[in-house]
């Protein structure tokens, strides 16, 4: 008992597993008498999942016995909160200007549930929704707003108060960054750029209108054929140009200009080139000389057949009826080919930047990339992403889940858990990398600030898995099958204390205070419930902080 009595940091993180091993240990030491483990538990599939196997052998001692006292209920009284439609947990990029709203899901097990949901940023109340009533066994989705977000990092916690006795599983934590969007330019082949259906096709697939306005990743601009001749291309990272004809010598200096400075133009090839005169238009890596039309169509080779092929979309086995034959200049790099050898994505690097070639096109007379789209919708949005980097100031995560964040030029950050704000979790600190990043603590669910030289720079979120906070039951027989067979049982009456008490060798019989303890115990379980239950889901849940003395606080 003395060995056990002042538990190890991160003894409880995963279940009950941890604390029979721990026991049994302490107990090998002894050598006479018979040795028994008793173990309170609320029998719940979180408390007994994963590493809670305890079958193998040279874990446990044969001569120790296990006593598992069920000190929950048959019921699963447990309300929980989660992000509907989502993993559970939330990093989301907001407009700065722009309210955020979040669909919080509120699940309820045997018994109803009554509450508010709340939502607190930055450690203040901003907002609550009206008092809300779910139904035992069913789920409820409440809409949380937000005021309009400012610019920055912003710590987000959604909170359903209703009081249960299991708090662990009431709030979900989102990290939050106000950040303008990437903008991105489609620039169609004339100068009446909201008639052309295949500008409108690639501006549809780099924001797609089914998406709510706040997940949409960039900000897509259609421009007339003249514009990049006129107007500064300085706030875009892409220019996707749809079936250009030849630009003139201006054109052509100012895109090149542009790609020097870090842009990435793509060029999108169509029928009308062929009928241009590209012969003499010479520094965009490759210069279009006529249509083919393959008989039968061709596909796109298989990418193991493509040497320095950057990771994208997948488009093998897409058929393509037509396409414009490209000559690319020696410097030149032809990622992908079609089938019959011919060039079909050409790149090139033109001082900071680089241009793209796509001999194919969408139009549904030319390949079938117009219907089945996700491959090129894919590629267009790696593309984008690659010349438009955000360093990650906002992350999200499960309990021991890696994450890295952006911090700047510093050698070490701050690290500090700002909720919940019981129990304490002491701050860390954590050693910067070559380029700017720290890879976190993620052992207790919360909400964190990173400061670097003095500012607050960066915010993650961690959250419990779902299944961990889960209170449905396992059987009595699910539960003795963790055990060597015939070490364990289960105890919920006084007959089972009684074959305890006295066993058939005589050897194991249990002192008057213990047998009182334990009837006491079964006796007022349904007090237990409330006070007990709960205290022992927050141990069940503790995860050790690195540096912290005594026991292992909540993971909450």
């Amino acid at each position: 008992a003395r060995a056990i009595r002042q538990p190890p940091a991160g003894m409880h993180d995963r279940g009950v597993a941890p604390m029979l091993k721990t026991a049994a240990a302490a107990l090998r030491e002894a050598t006479d008498g018979s040795k028994e483990v008793y173990l309170l538990t609320d029998m719940t599939a979180h408390a007994w999942s994963g590493q809670a196997v305890v079958t193998r052998d040279g874990e446990h001692s044969s001569d120790i016995t296990y006593y598992v006292l069920d000190a929950g209920r048959s019921e699963h009284r447990n309300a929980s909160l989660h992000l509907a439609g989502s993993r559970g947990a939330g990093a989301t990029l907001a407009l700065p200007g722009r309210p955020l709203t979040f669909d919080a899901r509120i699940t309820t097990g045997d018994e109803s549930a009554e509450g508010v949901v709340e939502m607190w940023i930055d450690g203040a109340l901003a907002s609550r929704t009206e008092r809300l009533r779910v139904e035992a066994k069913s789920q409820r989705d409440a809409a949380a707003a937000s005021p309009p977000m400012t610019p920055g990092v912003h710590r987000v916690e959604l909170r359903f108060d209703h009081g249960d006795a299991l708090a662990d599983d009431n709030s979900v934590f989102v990290a939050v960054e106000a950040a303008p969007r990437a903008r991105v330019a489609v620039v169609a082949p004339d100068n009446d750029a909201s008639e052309n259906e295949e500008v409108r096709r690639v501006a549809s697939l780099l924001a797609p209108s089914m998406l709510p306005r706040e997940r949409v990743p960039f900000d897509v601009d259609v421009l007339p054929f003249e514009a990049p001749a006129r107007e500064p291309l300085e706030a875009y990272r892409l220019v996707v140009w749809i079936e250009p004809p030849a630009p003139d010598a201006m054109m052509l200096a100012r895109m090149r200009g542009w790609c020097e400075s870090g842009g990435t133009l793509l060029i999108v090839c169509g029928p009308n080139m062929a009928e241009q005169n590209w012969s003499d238009v010479n520094g965009l890596g490759a210069t279009p000389t006529g249509v083919e039309t393959p008989r039968p169509p061709t596909a796109f080779a298989p990418r193991a057949e493509v040497r320095d092929a950057p990771a994208g979309a997948e488009l093998t086995g897409r058929v393509v009826s037509r396409y414009v034959t490209l000559q690319p200049v020696p410097q030149a790099s032809v990622t992908r080919t079609f089938a019959n050898g011919a060039p079909a994505i050409v790149e090139t690097t033109i001082g900071s930047g680089r241009v793209v070639w796509w001999a194919f096109s969408l139009r549904t007379d030319w390949s079938d990339l117009g219907i089945r789209a996700a491959a090129v919708m894919i590629e267009l949005h790696r593309l984008a992403a690659a010349v438009t980097p955000r360093e990650r100031r906002a992350a999200h995560v499960y309990c021991d889940e890696s994450a890295r964040l952006f911090v700047g030029n510093a050698k070490e950050a701050r690290i500090e858990r700002v909720a919940p704000a019981v129990p304490v979790v002491s701050p860390a600190v954590a050693q910067v990398d070559g380029q700017g990043r720290v890879a976190p603590p993620t052992r207790f669910a919360g909400l964190y600030r990173v400061a670097a030289n003095g500012d607050v720079v960066a915010t993650y979120a961690v959250n419990l898995r779902p299944g961990e906070t889960d209170g449905l039951r396992i059987s009595d027989e699910d539960a003795l099958g963790r055990f060597p067979r015939g070490a364990a049982m289960v105890i919920r009456d006084a007959a089972d204390l009684e074959s305890v008490a006295s066993g058939a060798s005589g050897e194991r019989e249990l002192t008057g205070d213990v047998l009182a303890l334990l009837l006491g115990l079964l006796i007022v379980e349904s007090l237990l419930t409330g006070r007990a239950g709960a205290s022992f889901s927050g141990r069940r849940e503790s995860r050790g902080a690195t540096g912290a003395a005594g026991p292992a606080p909540s993971r909450r």
